[in-house]
């Protein structure tokens, strides 16, 4: 079982054999995954596969051939173009003839026929290393390419209050998925923007990251306005780009079945001047923002005391929430906190931090100096204000990419077929694990980039925070929700039993076909796996086979037709003389060694088995160079 964004998703969850990715369409998309080490052989295979260089040579062989008187350097160059069966070494073999006859009788205009034939060779060099390439790029190894998760059990791990054991499985789960979402959002979704930058645990998504907007300064989210800190100054907005079911969450389907949801966050710090924010004593604050049953929280900050018996830590955060839909009461907000159609999530944040210098940031900044020297080494040590709330209103959208067509994702719409609401639905239930109040509940101050800024070994010493440190923060956490949005979908196909796992209901296991359907489409990334384009390759071992046939029969097909048509009958026997074992033949019959028959065939033979006397290795006697000076 995989719980982190990037841990491996292990063999049993993985589908290996043929399925369609239809982010290129049916027939385009259709992929076959492999294991890597094999995907490796086949990538060899498809590199090797494709050589036209023996048909060009035939041809280029054909085209110069003729029964006239021609020079020995051309006889040479059609042996070459007749016996060599790889680019590199016609290359070789043209240019040494250039180069050879030059120097021995000077420049010809014939013999420069041989640098066309070593620039045609090099060419077909070039595109077979470009065939190579190509092959290559059809099979996507790795973190590249994409897989097919499959599993008989659908689900997410559920919790239940009545279940210790469960429970702490629950939270331990949960946590792991936060943590490792608070590395991805750290390290993947700044820069740089080129996924080939990107490290290995940022590829683990079919994309890796989710665009995120911010603005600062919008209107406050709530009823009552005023219950903003600063106005329309601390408000921040944050808002995503359409994210698409395929494309950014992984479910496999065509785009009439997938939908695409976006989501809006506005959060301000609260008003600490209102009676809802109320100092009872001294040292002592009672914040009433609405009822949440059987819960009350009690902390102890350092602030201006120095003797504050026990330790306390640097941050503490808690968090409660009110879905949009209500589907969970147990925080009943103030009516000037409650905005209808929309969730709220609450954060109270307790601070107490010492910093060397001040600070502006509107809920870390540090003005108020301590009364008295504090073991951070200064006495002008400054500290925030040790209790604040933050509140914000989130928006879940669901769009109908094919009607173009948007409405709020809790509302009951007729907008959407059965498969987009049952993505609908996953998508509403994925979104309420991953949420803020989740995270913050869960990871708590762990997940704060303030704790950066923490001098080791100095407990609450810390350096001055970014003006900006708030929506710092802010991002971050929105970053780390939408980033468990993405690992929660991955997660989805787990390996077990199904006990103890949801979709919000048992269905995706047993009877609702829409949800078990979806069982089966979600696709990511893992290691060990490649991905290959079947259409692509396909196409190769086509042209391959096709190729090797005309190798095979290209001679024997032409020379039919041109002895039924009575046309180039020389052009067929200069192919077949200067053929390996003809030049061999040629040379016993030149020492008088066997007596040969089927000079017209490809491949010689003698009237009996005769031995042959092994006298043609010994040198021949040739003319003086005097008397062949004058042929060229």
């Amino acid at each position: 079982m995989s719980t982190a964004p990037h841990g491996g998703l292990g063999a049993e969850r993985i589908h290996v054999g043929f399925w369609t990715d239809w982010t290129h369409g049916r027939v385009f998309g259709l992929t076959l995954t492999l294991k890597e080490e094999h995907a490796t052989y086949f990538t060899n295979f498809l590199a090797l596969f494709i050589n036209i260089v023996v048909i060009a040579m035939y041809i280029v062989h054909q085209t110069r051939s003729t029964s006239k008187p021609r020079p020995a350097s051309y006889h040479q160059g059609q042996a070459v173009l007749r016996n060599t069966g790889t680019p590199f070494m016609t290359l070789w073999s043209s240019l040494g003839i250039w180069w050879t006859w030059t120097r021995s009788l000077g420049l010809n205009s014939r013999e420069r026929v041989f640098l066309v034939i070593s620039f045609s060779a090099a060419v077909f060099m070039a595109t077979f290393a470009a065939a190579s390439i190509f092959s290559s790029r059809i099979v996507r190894l790795g973190l590249e390419g994409e897989v097919l998760l499959r599993s008989e059990n659908c689900g997410w791990l559920a919790n239940n209050h009545t279940d210790i054991e469960r429970e702490i499985r629950w939270g331990s789960h949960w946590r792991q998925v936060f943590r490792s979402s608070a590395i991805l959002a750290r390290s993947c979704w700044l820069e740089p923007d080129e996924s080939a930058d990107w490290p290995p645990d940022c590829k683990q998504f079919t994309v890796p990251k989710i665009d995120l907007h911010a603005e600062v300064g919008v209107p406050c989210p709530f009823p009552e306005a005023s219950m903003c800190r600063n106005g329309t100054d601390g408000t921040m907005r944050f808002w995503t780009d359409k994210i698409d079911s395929h494309e950014h969450l992984g479910l496999n389907a065509p785009v009439e079945e997938r939908v695409q949801y976006m989501q809006e966050v506005v959060c301000s710090p609260l008003n600490d001047s209102l009676p809802y924010f109320n100092p009872i004593e001294q040292n002592h604050t009672m914040i009433s923002y609405g009822e949440r049953l059987n819960h009350s929280y009690t902390w102890k900050v350092a602030s201006d005391l120095l003797d504050f018996g026990g330790p306390v830590p640097p941050y503490h955060i808690q968090a409660t929430k009110r879905f949009a839909d209500m589907s969970y009461t147990g925080y009943r907000p103030i009516k000037e906190l409650d905005v209808d159609g929309a969730e709220l999530q609450l954060f109270l944040v307790a601070n107490s931090v010492f910093y060397n210098t001040p600070s502006n940031d509107i809920v870390f900044g540090s003005t108020r100096p301590p009364s008295a020297s504090t073991w951070c080494g200064a006495q002008g040590s400054f500290y925030a204000q040790p209790l604040l709330a933050i509140g914000c209103t989130v928006q879940h959208i669901m769009c109908n990419p094919v009607k173009e067509s948007c409405t709020n994702l809790y509302s009951n719409t007729t907008d959407l077929d059965v498969t987009q609401q049952a993505t609908g639905y996953l998508i509403m239930r994925a979104t309420e694990f991953s949420s803020l109040g989740n995270i913050l509940s869960l990871a708590g101050a762990t997940s704060m980039i303030a704790q950066d800024y923490l001098q080791q070994d100095v407990g609450l010493c810390s350096l001055s925070l970014p003006d900006n440190q708030t929506a710092i923060e802010l991002q971050n956490w929105i970053r780390m929700s939408l980033a468990s949005l993405q690992a929660t979908f991955r997660n989805r196909p787990w390996n077990t039993d199904g006990a103890g796992l949801v979709d919000g209901s048992e269905d995706s296991v047993g009877g609702d076909d829409s949800l078990k359907k979806l069982c089966y489409q979600q696709k990511a990334r893992d290691e060990g796996y490649a991905a290959i384009n079947v259409l692509a390759a396909g196409l190769i071992l086509g042209v391959g086979i096709l190729t090797l046939a005309v190798n095979t029969c290209l001679a024997a097909c032409v020379g039919g037709l041109q002895r039924y048509y009575r046309m180039g009958i020389d052009r067929q026997r200069e192919w077949h003389s200067q053929e390996l074992l003809q030049i061999q033949c040629t040379a016993f019959e030149a020492r008088n060694v066997g007596v040969w028959k089927g000079r017209e065939n490809m491949v010689p033979v003698t009237y009996d088995r005769e031995g042959l006397v092994e006298c043609i290795h010994e040198p021949t006697t040739t003319r003086d160079s005097e008397s062949v000076d004058g042929i060229r």
